[in-house]
């Protein structure tokens, strides 16, 4: 815990134009406090003029970038521009503006495009995070020297009648009548799982209001052991303590690899839970028989859509597998929010 306060301050130096020596990992351990703070203060550089503009910057995904170069069409006309400013091939032009690229430029896009949670990943993961947004920033200005549009090309989805999915009994957040639906169909065991939620947090966040999300239980039990009790607990606890659900919805995703019988009691003292009142429902023999049902239920229906693995998401009918990322799905829903107008 305390190496990854170290990580956080240094990174934030590192937002403030700070650049640590390639070995500042390994010698992380050994620096103080102390020495870390001052580092910030140091190095601290506030732009009022950056922080104004953030919210009004944009910057094409890896997968859109990857669209343009992947097309012979659009490729010949970057190629044909680099060589034009007198450059060998696009890929040297694109080195060498990423070189002119200030940290002062970049950190605003790093900030607003770095993956939730970056500060647990360490300073090679930060340094490498930088790099990605660099590249796609360089990439990005020699589309816009060429008025070359940039967009999310149509993908392919199963789609399903998400209207007749139920949610009545099903923990939910935002609006019921909004015009984008969000169906989660997850499994509390699931590492993918796990690796999805703070992408989707970032997403209810966004959106609010705009968007209903529902969560459905998908325990894998033939390769998930521990994942039907838990999801039996979070029922519990939507039961005896509904406004508690979503903060041990994150507990128990959060403890993915320790979802042990013996372990679930601790995550309901953890979050304030009334332990009396789940216990009553985890050995209430009518409750467990009627919640049981429920989740067998969620994963009948899932079942019969096409779900097979977790995490699945159902946004207006499109049936899409896998944790994909912030940027494919906030493309998505913006895009329905768009056609519901």
């Amino acid at each position: 815990m305390k190496f990854k306060v170290k990580v956080r301050i240094l990174e934030k130096a590192i937002e403030f134009g700070c650049k640590p020596s390639a070995d500042a990992g390994l010698t992380l351990r050994k620096v103080s406090y102390t020495v870390l703070a001052l580092l910030v203060l140091y190095c601290q550089k506030p732009n009022q003029v950056e922080v104004a503009a953030k919210k009004d910057l944009f910057l094409p995904s890896e997968k859109q970038i990857l669209q343009v170069l992947n097309s012979k069409e659009d490729y010949k006309m970057l190629d044909d521009h680099a060589k034009s400013r007198g450059e060998k091939n696009v890929r040297e032009y694109q080195a060498k503006i990423a070189s002119d690229i200030s940290d002062e430029e970049l950190q605003p896009y790093y900030n607003k495009y770095k993956p939730a949670g970056m500060e647990n990943f360490g300073v090679e993961a930060v340094s490498g995070e930088r790099n990605k947004i660099l590249n796609r920033i360089a990439w990005y200005k020699i589309v816009q020297e060429v008025n070359l549009k940039v967009e999310m090309k149509e993908l392919e989805f199963k789609k399903v009648d998400w209207k007749k999915i139920s949610f009545d009994e099903e923990p939910t957040i935002g609006n019921q009548f909004a015009k984008v639906t969000v169906f989660e169909f997850s499994d509390f065991e699931c590492h993918y799982c796990y690796k999805s939620q703070a992408d989707s947090a970032r997403l209810r966040e966004k959106y609010g209001k705009k968007i209903f999300w529902v969560f459905k239980d998908f325990p894998l039990q033939e390769i998930h052991e521990d994942a039907f009790q838990a999801h039996i607990s979070a029922n519990c606890v939507l039961q005896v303590q509904p406004a508690k659900y979503w903060s041990h919805f994150k507990t128990l995703f959060d403890n993915y690899r320790s979802l042990q019988k013996e372990n679930l009691i601790s995550f309901v003292e953890e979050n304030g839970i009334d332990e009396k009142k789940w216990k009553a429902c985890m050995e209430n023999p009518e409750l467990q028989k009627k919640i049981i049902s429920e989740i067998q239920e969620d994963l009948k229906e899932g079942k019969k859509l096409g779900i097979k693995g977790t995490p699945t998401f159902i946004i207006n009918g499109k049936l899409i597998v896998g944790a994909r990322g912030y940027d494919f799905f906030d493309a998505i829903i913006e895009k329905e929010l768009k056609n519901s107008q």
